[in-house]
């Protein structure tokens, strides 16, 4: 995954990570090494994480310096470069193109990332519960002007309090992330369906109803509820750039080990959801708790192992 995922933003040719491997065990001496804290001590007191990350940073020096991110212009002399292609190949190959594809199509499967979305929402509900849950970091802000923000809940009385101009506020995910006014009871609870929300065909059913229409207003108004109080990649100007290339990394991995394998727990049963560990203050997902039991089995499913 590493190597898959770096070779997608770098290019696969001149990747850092792909030419020396070394790198992708020095990724993850940083990461399993980065300090809890940050003091003026890091260099003396955590070597090894030091050590791996000016690996990575003089690799990446090295990519940018040889200017592997600029593309270069391949206009120059294009006169002479049609002398060298073998046209009468290519032909061949448009030509044969319904051919190779019969020959292909029983050992290839194609994930298409832009139809995963639609066709697959209980997937996609399952990894927004999961980014829910495993979502710990802190959103800091400033407050540009005076604000009253007031807590209209049902269960409390209603209480206003006000943000001064200049005021930093310091907004832990976690909060919002499992308020069981917005998630409800089963808040600190994984639900796979959780996200997936009023089926619009059942809506168009039961509107004639007067109790079923109200119960759809209401899961309509929780819903936008429920999508102000998730960010797991951050908010505002702070909003996390790589987040739709993240997302379609993980869907497209998931799709891909739901279909052409089975996954299961040693003993055969199903895989227990583990502990988080203890959470480092520079991380913005937890983590499983260093001896939770990860181990699983892995095999392909029948009549997908020659795919590719």
């Amino acid at each position: 995954m590493t190597i898959t995922t770096t070779s997608s933003l770098l290019g696969k040719e001149n990747n850092p990570w792909n030419k020396d491997p070394s790198l992708v065990r020095s990724y993850w001496a940083f990461e399993a090494g980065d300090p809890p804290g940050r003091t003026f001590l890091l260099d003396v007191t955590y070597r090894n994480s030091k050590k791996s990350h000016d690996a990575m940073v003089d690799a990446l020096e090295a990519y940018f310096a040889a200017g592997y991110d600029t593309p270069r212009d391949k206009s120059n002399n294009s006169y002479v470069a049609p002398l060298t292609i073998d046209t009468a190949a290519i032909q061949l190959m448009i030509d044969e193109k319904d051919a190779l594809k019969e020959d292909r199509r029983p050992q290839t499967a194609l994930v298409y990332a832009d139809k995963i979305e639609s066709s697959c929402p209980l997937l996609l509900s399952v990894l927004r519960e999961t980014q829910r849950l495993v979502a710990i970091g802190t959103l800091h802000s400033r407050v540009v002007e005076d604000t009253v923000v007031s807590a209209d809940r049902s269960d409390v009385q209603t209480q206003s309090c006000l943000l001064k101009k200049g005021t930093s506020i310091l907004l832990p995910v976690t909060n919002a992330h499992r308020d069981p006014v917005i998630w409800g009871p089963t808040a600190n609870e994984f639900d796979a369906n959780r996200s997936l929300g009023t089926q619009p065909h059942l809506c168009e059913a039961t509107m004639k109803d007067k109790s079923s229409r109200k119960r759809v207003e209401e899961e309509n108004d929780l819903a936008r509820l429920r999508k102000a109080a998730y960010f797991p990649f951050g908010g505002g100007k702070r909003l996390c750039l790589g987040r739709y290339f993240a997302t379609t990394e993980v869907l497209d991995t998931m799709a891909v080990l739901i279909l052409g394998y089975n996954i299961r727990a040693v003993d055969g049963g199903p895989i227990k959801q583990p502990m988080f560990g203890l959470s480092k203050m520079t991380a913005a997902t937890a983590r499983p708790h260093p001896d939770a039991d990860m181990k699983v089995q892995i095999e392909r499913r029948g009549g997908w192992e020659k795919v590719i």
